[in-house]
């Protein structure tokens, strides 16, 4: 029982090590920014926005790297699923090699590479049981703030451009299918913070919910 108690003790200081780290809050503001701001850049559509996205991505992940270090932690995979990520991201990059249009293949791997980049950050973040939901209502809050911004440019007040085109709502994404999809995978985040918060705060995200 004496054991079991020091590793508990143990893991107490870190969590409470973790809390107090700058490199550690850097990180969570990092992955917060670029989580949140996508959908208001075309979704990342386009090249350019993906570009310098990765290279937001490559200074968290730096970021990131060095709050490990700082831990004594130098493992880069911590689990199969950052390992099977990586592997991924690899495939990507393999087919660049023999693909048909080069250009089209180099920006898969840059899409490739910001997901691997984000998926591994949050991995190592969560051992920080905070970090998840912390990092799911920054999607949720992008989320009403795109559905907000497509149904203010609906009503003439204000102008995004081809934001609202042949009665249909292309918001801040400009394509009415994906936001429709983000939108609707945006609510179900909705519906577990519905479940979460408190009575005072569920009716305003009730409101949230409705108005994706």
């Amino acid at each position: 029982m004496g054991k079991k108690k020091r590793i508990k003790a143990r893991k107490e200081r870190e969590r409470e090590s973790e809390k107090n780290n700058l490199l550690f809050y850097l990180t969570l503001w990092g992955l917060g920014l670029i989580l949140f701001y996508p959908p208001y850049f075309r979704g990342l559509f386009f090249k350019g926005e993906q570009q310098w996205t990765l290279f937001l991505a490559g200074i968290v992940f730096l970021l990131c790297w060095l709050w490990k270090t700082s831990r004594k932690d130098y493992a880069l995979f911590t689990s199969i699923f950052e390992l099977l990520a990586f592997c991924m991201l690899v495939s990507y990059i393999i087919s660049c090699f023999n693909a048909a249009d080069l250009r089209l293949a180099v920006a898969e791997v840059v899409k490739m590479s910001i997901y691997f980049i984000v998926f591994w950050c949050i991995a190592q973040l969560s051992v920080n049981e905070s970090v998840p939901d912390k990092l799911a209502a920054v999607i949720y809050t992008s989320g009403v703030g795109v559905a907000l911004a497509g149904f203010l440019t609906a009503v003439d007040v204000v102008y995004i451009k081809d934001g609202f085109v042949g009665n249909r709502i292309y918001s801040t994404l400009q394509y009415p299918n994906a936001l429709a999809i983000y939108t609707a995978a945006v609510v179900f985040l909705g519906f577990y913070f519905w479940h979460r918060v408190n009575e005072k705060l569920s009716f305003i995200v009730t409101l949230c919910n409705f108005l994706l």
